[in-house]
């Protein structure tokens, strides 16, 4: 051979093997990118879970627009946002153009056609109309994206922000009302100047008008002793004239903290010159009552101090509805404050003082309202400024615009995510927080899909400027709550009613204000609420639950919790009703379709069980039985001369009647293991035959049926059937009695089996040692969702009696 064949040869095995090598290779490299496949799409399908629960938790829907196939495709919660429901044909952008409200319509089409036209992102805010008619706004977010080898395609966001444009026009015009109420005090204040000058020109004048202000009206010289005392003031005080005239209120035998904290003020007027305001507040025959006090200086002609004049107004009936209004705000999850700005020389902002702050805002700041009260901005919060968030506030103070950011603050008390508001109040800002750490944790996981909470924006105003601000903010928030909310004094009398409430009961809030409970409901007077309303004047926090509505359809659940002042004192409650008639009805349903798989799991074990007893019935039938009748012949076979002792012939017949014992046993066994008469002739055949063949010498098996239709489910004929033979097996096991009694009876949509013996009899306790009958009875009663009840007591017989569902 030549050297040029043995070459070639050497090439192409080489070759081959090369092959060999690629191909296991690309084999391995198949099986790899297989198992990194399966790995991915699990990975993508969690992901697309975790992105369609966060889509409707913050209403946020989802597109992708093919644009050459003009393709539209929405996630589930873009349907709900556009009024419509999954499996809806989606809006292309004409049909969403045709839902916007008219005077947004050309504005949002010329955006759209803009976009598609140059292939660029959008994002804006749209006035959408749903098929129902009702408004929404919803801010849409567009991208364009290409990848390689596919038409281009346009994906993005909708998100509805309707409850956030409705609470950022009620901060606005809350705010315009706040302004009122500045402007009106500031015209207060200049009113009282005039009116301290014209107290100077006419001593006359002056004591016409303080006597006749129900304001207590009074002067203090420099040793803080009454000069002066209006009628008001002497009535209050329940002293008069000459009680009072040359007396501190310390020697007026007035309450220590109260002289002390009067005279405390008296004394800085005197020595600073300025102003000081002050409430006080005092317990009274007719209750605790609350003042709001101003303290001027008179100043002589050489502009010294002269004499102090102090004004009190009562503001009972003001505190009352801020206690109220505090109630509310400390109720909101998110952290609300109120704060004031701070200025130096030049009028600029350098820090913001606390004015008020809910209880939320008190845990998440880590310090008490009396802390952060005597505390700047920046002393609670050093870190403040470095990130950036005071210049944003200062901005909002002087632009008036609302301040809505969602950030990480990484500084001082705890680092997360917090979404905070802020809106222009006077010469400071109401700010809301709420820590949205997880939510935003969660949001970044999902390749930080956008979530903007909606946020409560509430503020607290002073009780003497914004009495009526207050009681609309209240009113507001109890009015358009969709819960039902009414409050009572501590008398029980009801202060507030709010118009879900009338909706429930039907009775208009005029007809119950001012009277208590059992005056609107005396039929209720006993009743489970009325005594929860008793335990919550008592300072409990009561609840119930799937009580029925008076006057119309459903459930509601109903919280009663006390209602406390700032000071702790118990001032009345409040009443939330929920309507849970929705809730409930999705439960039944769950529960409906719950019993429904239930049934299906019983009736595939059924099947499955009866075939096994078929199989092992055809088993011994046909082999076992088989088998023993063989031997049987067999022995049969034996010549009788063969058998030369009287002792083996006594064998052969044992023998031979053993084993027709066993072939009897063995078909017994088979005829119970499947009754082919049920499926033949039915229920009460089948019962009538068992007995029959049950009942022995000594035990007499009798048979009652009633009512019993002949037209039961297959499965529940064989139920029945396999129950009543477990239990008159046991009777025959265990009992030793004579008589054992079946019935069954058909009462609506039960099915009720019953046996009975007068046997031994056994205690509660032995139930278990029964074997597995009894516990496979237990079972079956259990998937069946029945009931079973076990009667017996030692050497008086046993009852067991099961109740089956018929209910389809």
């Amino acid at each position: 051979m030549s050297k040029s064949g043995a070459g070639n040869r050497t090439e192409t095995a080489r070759e081959s093997a090369e092959r060999v090598r690629r191909n296991r290779v690309a084999e391995a490299n198949g099986r790899e990118n297989k198992q990194l496949q399966n790995v991915a799409e699990k990975k993508l399908l969690c992901s697309e879970m975790l992105l369609r629960e966060t889509q409707s938790i913050a209403s946020i829907g989802s597109f992708s627009y093919d644009i050459e196939a003009d393709e539209m495709e929405w996630t589930d919660e873009m349907y709900y946002i556009h009024g419509y429901q999954p499996g809806d044909a989606a809006l292309n952008f004409s049909g969403i153009v045709s839902h916007t409200h008219p005077t947004d319509r050309e504005r949002v089409e010329r955006i759209i056609h803009h976009a598609l036209q140059n292939r660029e992102n959008y994002a804006f805010t749209m006035h959408y109309v749903l098929p129902c008619g009702e408004s929404r706004y919803i801010h849409n977010i567009g991208r364009f994206v290409t990848e390689a080898g596919k038409s281009a395609r346009l994906i993005g966001t909708a998100q509805d922000i309707t409850s956030l444009r409705q609470a950022e026009a009620e901060v606005k015009q809350k705010n315009l009302a706040l302004h009122g109420s500045h402007q009106r005090l500031l015209r207060e204040v200049e009113e009282r100047k005039l009116a301290e000058t014209a107290l100077k020109e006419s001593e006359e004048k002056w004591r016409s008008l303080v006597e006749n202000t129900p304001d207590a009206i009074s002067r203090f010289d420099h040793e803080l002793r009454f000069i002066f005392a209006n009628s008001s003031a002497q009535k209050k005080l329940g002293l008069s004239p000459g009680q009072l005239l040359g007396k501190t209120y310390a020697e007026l035998g007035l309450p220590e903290e109260f002289a002390r904290f009067a005279m405390a003020s008296f004394r800085h007027v005197f020595e600073t010159g300025q102003q000081k305001t002050r409430y006080v507040s005092l317990n009274s025959p007719a209750g605790r009552k609350h003042y709001y006090s101003i303290s001027v200086p008179e100043l002589d002609a050489s502009g010294r101090v002269k004499t102090v004049l102090n004004i009190s107004r009562e503001i009972t009936d003001v505190k009352e509805k801020e206690n109220l209004l505090n109630a509310v705000l400390n109720s909101s999850t998110s952290g609300i404050g109120a704060i004031r700005a701070i200025r130096d020389q030049e009028k600029r902002i350098v820090d913001f003082s606390f004015l008020h702050v809910n209880r939320q805002a008190q845990a998440m700041l880590q310090q008490t309202a009396e802390q952060l009260q005597s505390m700047t901005l920046l002393e609670v919060l050093p870190s403040f400024k470095e990130s950036g968030l005071l210049d944003k506030c200062i901005r909002t103070v002087d632009t008036g615009e609302v301040l809505y950011e969602t950030l990480y603050y990484g500084y001082d008390h705890r680092p997360a995510w917090y979404q905070l508001v802020a809106v222009k109040l006077e010469d400071g800002l109401v700010m809301t927080f709420a820590d949205i750490n997880e939510q935003k944790l969660t949001a970044l996981a999902l390749e930080q899909a956008n979530i903007v909470l909606r946020q409560e924006i509430a503020e607290r105003k002073e009780a003497e400027r914004v009495a009526r601000l207050e009681k609309e903010f209240k009113d507001s928030i109890i009015e358009h709550a969709t819960d039902g909310i009414s409050a009572f004094d501590k008398d029980g009398a009801y202060t507030a009613w709010n118009r879900t409430v009338e909706l429930f009961t039907g009775i208009k809030r005029e007809e119950v204000i001012g009277r208590k409970f059992r005056e609107v409901f005396p039929a209720l007077a006993h009743s489970e609420l009325a005594e929860k309303i008793d335990r919550a004047l008592n300072g409990e926090h009561t609840q119930l639950r799937n009580i029925p509505f008076m006057n119309r359809e459903g459930y509601y659940d109903a919280k009663v919790v006390p209602n406390f002042d700032q000071k702790g004192e118990l001032i009345g409650g409040i009443i939330v009703v929920h309507d849970i008639t929705e809730s409930l009805k999705n439960k039944d349903k769950a529960i409906a379709q719950n019993l429904l798989q239930q049934k299906m799991v019983v009736n595939a074990i059924l099947e499955a069980q009866e075939d096994e007893r078929k199989r092992i019935a055809e088993a011994m039938h046909n082999g076992l039985g088989q088998l023993l009748y063989g031997i049987r012949l067999y022995v049969n076979q034996l010549e009788i001369e063969d058998i030369v002792q009287d002792k083996n012939y006594r064998i052969r017949q044992h023998i031979d009647q053993l084993l027709a014992e066993a072939i009897d046993s063995t078909r017994n066994l088979s005829y119970e293991l499947t009754p082919a008469i049920l499926k033949d002739f039915g229920l009460k055949i089948a019962l009538g035959e068992l007995c029959e063949k049950l009942s022995k010498a000594g035990l007499t098996i009798s048979l009652a049926t009633y009512e019993v239709s002949t037209q039961l489910e297959e499965n529940v004929e064989l139920v029945t059937y396999r129950i009543t033979q477990e239990l008159i097996n046991n009777v025959l096991k265990h009992a030793n009695a004579t008589e054992a009694e079946i019935e069954i009876e058909q009462k609506n949509d039960k099915l009720v089996i019953c046996v009975s013996d007068n046997g031994n009899g056994f205690k509660q306790e032995d139930r278990l040692r029964q074997g597995i009958g009894l516990y496979s009875i237990t079972n079956w009663v259990k998937l069946l969702n029945g009931q079973l009840d076990i009667m017996s007591k030692e050497n008086t017989g046993s009852k067991i009696k099961v109740v089956l569902s018929l209910e389809p």
